[in-house]
């Protein structure tokens, strides 16, 4: 299976964004670490969390033109725009450097937005995340991993991060792990959008 990516750096955003986001939108790592009771407890996942040696994943190169192509299939979203999205299409129509006459199949475009906080406190809370618990891991290299296609990225100063890939086969079922420094996260592509981690993140 032939897999191609490329990753955006991410545009400036404010954090009145994040700010007026309600805290059920945030998603908590570990679950362990609440007291909350669930009327008010943010939304949960069960991510695999982890600390692993520093490892380099370096960026392939490749022919086709993603902007364009994200652009012309209607793919362009804002950074708070978070979330996943994907779109198949036809390579033989698609142009932005795919050939119009040879090897014509059906692939597919991924969007991922994603941003990346972590708490700014210890032990257990008994009310709701706001965005005055937690800061974004600002400026942070972000190295990322779906199914068999890698890439690194650099989160802006807001903690945001996009993530740009075309695949075969659509992979909104599949896991992604997002690695920053020693610790990592992974997560169903499509369950991953604001993402609190441990303090110990936040170093």
């Amino acid at each position: 299976m032939i897999m191609k990516f490329i990753l955006l750096i991410a545009l400036p955003l404010l954090l009145a964004a994040c700010a007026s986001t309600p805290s059920s939108n945030y998603v908590q790592l570990p679950p362990s670490s609440f007291d909350a009771s669930p009327a008010t407890r943010p939304s949960l996942v069960q991510p695999r969390l982890g600390r692993q040696p520093a490892s380099k994943i370096d960026d392939s190169e490749s022919n086709i033109d993603y902007v364009s192509l994200q652009r012309d299939l209607g793919l362009n979203r804002s950074l708070e725009d978070l979330g996943y999205a994907e779109k198949s299409f036809d390579t033989c129509s698609a142009g932005y450097g795919y050939s119009s006459t040879h090897d014509c199949h059906r692939e597919y475009f991924i969007v991922l937005n994603f941003q990346l906080l972590c708490r700014d406190s210890v032990g257990t809370i008994s009310t709701s995340l706001t965005s005055r618990d937690v800061q974004a891991l600002s400026g942070r290299s972000v190295k990322w991993m779906l199914r068999d296609q890698v890439g690194t990225l650099q989160l802006n100063s807001e903690g945001y991060g996009q993530i740009k890939a075309i695949s075969e086969v659509s992979q909104k079922a599949q896991r992604i792990r997002l690695t920053v420094g020693n610790d990592f996260l992974s997560m169903r592509v499509n369950e991953i959008n604001r993402v609190v981690t441990p303090r110990e993140w936040c170093n």
